[in-house]
């Protein structure tokens, strides 16, 4: 069967980040970097003290914000022994319109799934004029370059992450913007921050 025919299997990328140890893997230098590299972009751009954040994807990692925060993710095991959690995909997130005050979806979460129904759905979640920090592969890395799935604005590929090979959605930048004026998400969010490591 055609890759790009195939879907994104939820309940294997589930049960595979609840048996990771380390969603970010300390010995290795990639992961070390693009993760520090997050951290102080979302130090830089995230939420207030007092602001309710929902945390998209969180593998349990709360990046030492100081904010309410409530973490939601497909692995059960990385974030059930946190105060505020809920198990649920970004494509059907289980709360109330205009819940949360900012939303950080960061670490290819939104590659696992699909991008147009996460982006709804967090828009959805979102308070009018909050803040959304979004993180993703996307499709002009350097990695792809020599790639018919380059620059393709959603593709499905093949990729290693901790000696495992799985499926997983890349997008481009374009994409992801067309994404947001369609559905008229930039109307509603004050500030959408993008960033790839």
């Amino acid at each position: 069967m055609d890759d790009i025919q195939q879907q994104v299997n939820e309940e294997e990328i589930a049960t595979f980040y609840n048996k990771v140890e380390e969603i970010w893997p300390s010995n290795e230098p990639w992961y070390k970097y693009t993760k520090a590299q997050i951290e102080k972009f979302v130090h830089k751009n995230a939420f207030k003290y007092h602001d309710y954040g929902l945390n998209a994807g969180s593998g349990g990692y709360d990046y030492n914000l100081n904010c309410k925060m409530h973490h939601v993710d497909i692995a059960a095991e990385k974030i059930n022994q946190l105060p505020l959690y809920t198990v649920a995909s970004l494509e059907k997130l289980p709360f109330a319109t205009n819940t949360f005050d900012g939303i950080l979806c960061v670490g290819s979460v939104i590659n696992y799934c699909d991008a147009v129904a996460a982006i709804v759905e967090m828009a959805r979640v979102l308070k009018h004029g909050g803040s959304l920090l979004l993180e993703y592969e996307n499709s002009f890395a350097y990695e792809y370059r020599s790639k018919l799935c380059y620059k393709a604005d959603a593709q499905i590929i093949k990729s290693v992450y901790q000696v495992k090979e799985q499926q997983q959605w890349i997008y481009s930048y374009k994409y992801i913007n067309r994404m947001w004026f369609k559905n008229y998400i930039y109307t509603q969010i004050s500030h959408i921050f993008c960033f790839n490591a």
